[in-house]
């Protein structure tokens, strides 16, 4: 969704990576790093030195003096387990336990749909063991990718990718779920059952970023040891503008575990429904952040809804307040969102900074204003209202301003088709509402100051 992705994708190749892993035929495999003799003699793909390979090509690379290093595939495992299911499958209409919001009431995620900024055009990874179609997810599951057996069949048989998709997005007519209710889900499977590899979790990282354009990725997932490996990928996920969410871990101890222990890493803790930190939760440095994460209802995969506990499921919470902020204002980078996450928390435990909460409990009402407090203009992206498909504009200045607002049509090969201009008048600290029609067309919407070129807000470009 952010240009500078765009961008990355359109000035540097798209890595074809192999299906290599530690399940196939049992023969070892490896993640390496080239060095700079590596990289120019020996990488098909010179933009980026990570790749992989088995244990012949290891050796000979590591003869030719061609590695910075290189790491064995390790098995890795899901650190949660659900709630006994006490509950009968229901439909969200039928109920009225104020209990089953606790998690939206105590992070105010009702915000998102109250605002209108509820992560659409945003797309969140899920790498995890797949998303099942479920009726609160509607059409917002995009294809993704089974890395375990190399196909497009993400099959959710676990459960635990499809719960935690459902408190990223899960929204009906009747319910809010999730936090950021029009966000799209790419699940990218990496584990059958409660099992996976660090081959697979790095090749759904960069591919995440590099191939499927997602604009965060969520990592419910718990390492006891630091990986180079997937480290790199973490900081190539940076680089590239992509936000990295992760679980830090349900030993209910000062352990540390990986990948939310990584510098850029959001570590998120989680809570009981009294804001207290839950047992199971890990305290140490790595909390960057804490969210509802103790019995928090959410989908089953296999239709239904069902309470989870564990850092698994405060992770998503904080993953879809990060897509409601760049539904708000798209071009904030990753440094812009660690700061607001921080600055609008609310403060829980010693003053500031703590082991325990973090920077305070997820606020999503907090993380939408200032968000939208960010730029003098803003054009959002097309979004659905009883009167159609709107774009919104608003001006949050001080100053009333005759504008020019133009819609460009893009073919599919992204050729400009056509241009239509419309005046307005945008008034201070007011929003206005374009009604667009997108039907087999694609736009892109500038806003200039009335009879010049001056930019007024960063376009919104077609995606």
């Amino acid at each position: 969704m952010k240009i500078k992705h765009i961008l990355c994708t359109a000035v540097v190749p798209l890595i074809i990576l192999p299906a290599v892993n530690a399940q196939a035929g049992h023969e070892k495999a490896f993640i390496i790093k080239y060095n700079e003799y590596g990289l120019e003699h020996y990488a098909e793909d010179r933009s980026f030195p990570f790749d992989f390979a088995n244990e012949e090509r290891v050796d000979a690379l590591v003869k030719a003096d061609a590695l910075e290093w290189y790491e064995e595939d390790r098995e890795i495992g899901l650190p949660d387990t659900d709630l006994p299911e006490t509950e009968p499958l229901f439909s969200c209409a039928d109920t009225t336990d104020t209990a089953d919001t606790w998690h939206l009431e105590m992070t105010e995620a009702e915000a998102a749909c109250m605002s209108g900024y509820m992560g659409q055009g945003v797309r969140v990874a899920v790498i995890d063991t797949g998303v099942n179609r479920h009726e609160a997810l509607g059409d917002r599951v995009a294809e993704g990718y089974n890395y375990i057996t190399d196909t497009n069949d993400t099959t959710d048989t676990n459960g635990h990718g499809t719960s935690v998709a459902g408190l990223i997005a899960g929204y009906t007519s009747s319910e809010q779920i999730g936090t950021a209710p029009r966000a799209v889900i790419v699940p990218l499977k990496c584990f059958n059952g409660n099992s996976g590899s660090s081959i697979m979790i790095c090749r759904a990282m960069l591919e995440a970023v590099r191939k499927y354009d997602c604009d965060v990725i969520n990592l419910s997932i718990c390492l006891k040891d630091a990986t180079d490996a997937i480290e790199e990928a973490v900081v190539f996920a940076e680089e590239h503008g992509v936000v990295v969410v992760a679980a830090v871990g349900n030993d209910g101890t000062d352990r540390i575990r990986y990948p939310a222990a990584y510098e850029s890493v959001i570590g998120v803790g989680a809570l009981k429904s009294t804001g207290m930190i839950a047992d199971c939760s890990n305290y140490n440095e790595s909390v960057f952040i804490t969210a509802p994460g103790e019995a928090v209802r959410t989908i089953r995969y296999t239709g239904g809804y069902r309470y989870c506990t564990g850092t698994s499921f405060s992770t998503p919470m904080v993953v879809g307040a990060i897509a409601d902020m760049l539904s708000t204002y798209p071009y904030l980078s990753t440094a812009d969102i660690r700061d607001i996450l921080s600055s609008t928390a609310v403060d829980k435990g010693s003053a500031g900074y703590d082991r325990y909460f973090g920077w305070g409990i997820l606020s999503v009402r907090g993380c939408i204003d200032e968000a939208a407090s960010k730029p003098d203009y803003f054009i959002s992206l097309p979004h659905e209202t009883e009167s159609g498909t709107v774009v919104s504009l608003t001006n949050n200045t001080d100053d009333t301003r005759e504008c020019d607002f133009y819609a460009a049509e893009y073919t599919d090969d992204d050729t400009l088709d056509s241009v239509t201009k419309m005046p307005l008048l945008l008034r201070s600290h007011e929003t206005t509402e374009i009604n667009v029609d997108r039907t087999g067309v694609r736009y892109g919407y500038f806003l200039f100051k009335r009879g010049t070129q001056e930019p007024l807000a960063p376009a919104r470009k077609p995606k």
